[in-house]
């Protein structure tokens, strides 16, 4: 999970990172980038990284580059930060007020995990913990001996709906084809494709059912023409 940090108050900025990590459910598997200086944070909103959350300053973000978050990520969550009491809470954006404060941060992602962004997250477990994985950074979830199995590019973990089409149903509108019964896969990570097999970006191969190939490899090729525009 990657998260985006701006503010031009650096003592604020790195109090915020620390709190954030302190989350038990995002500390794992988490990159953060921290930006101090607008026109940086602005060159790396196109380098098309796969953020999860921007948590945005608005003592010192202008509003164009507000606009050009929500223009490049318009289903990412944009948590507001500010010292300005009489702010209200937006539709779209949620208010973090400073000081900060653990409880208020942690509220804010939940709130995000549980009601606005639910669909873009797997909750997997991991050892003694839960994990929210975004649904962006998987490769493909594979069904199998009463489990799900979530598979990243090269790690695995085990998902706690243990029911397949529950996830099918969830993923289908974020770009998941079903190529057979106990397989769904991320299309934002296949390199090729045929009626018969998936080349994965990580060199994982799979293989289609005879019952779902032909469907499976109509909804990828209506993908492919679609994301060409």
């Amino acid at each position: 999970m990657k998260i985006a940090l701006f503010d031009q108050n650096d003592h604020d900025l790195n109090h915020l990172s620390t709190l954030i990590l302190k989350n038990s459910e995002l500390s794992r598997e988490l990159f953060i980038f921290k930006f101090n200086n607008e026109d940086e944070f602005i060159q790396f909103l196109f380098k098309n990284i796969s953020y999860s959350y921007f948590f945005i300053n608005s003592e010192s973000c202008q509003s164009t580059t507000l606009l050009i978050i929500k223009e490049l990520y318009p289903d990412i969550p944009i948590i507001l930060t500010t010292r300005n009491q009489t702010l209200r809470h937006l539709n779209d954006v949620k208010l973090l007020f400073k000081p900060y404060q653990l409880e208020d941060i942690n509220r804010c992602i939940d709130y995000w995990l549980t009601y606005h962004n639910h669909s873009r997250f797997i909750k997997v477990y991991d050892q003694d913990h839960y994990l929210h994985i975004p649904v962006q950074d998987i490769y493909y979830l594979e069904s199998y001996y009463g489990q799900v199995h979530v598979h990243l590019k090269d790690q695995e973990y085990i998902a706690c709906q243990k029911e397949l089409y529950k996830y099918e149903n969830k993923l289908e509108h974020l770009d998941f084809l079903s190529i057979h019964k106990s397989i769904l896969i991320n299309y934002h990570k296949i390199k090729k494709a045929s009626l018969f097999q998936y080349h994965l970006l990580n060199d994982v191969i799979l293989i289609p059912s005879s019952r779902k190939k032909s469907s499976a490899f109509k909804k990828y090729l209506d993908l492919l023409d679609t994301k060409a525009y």
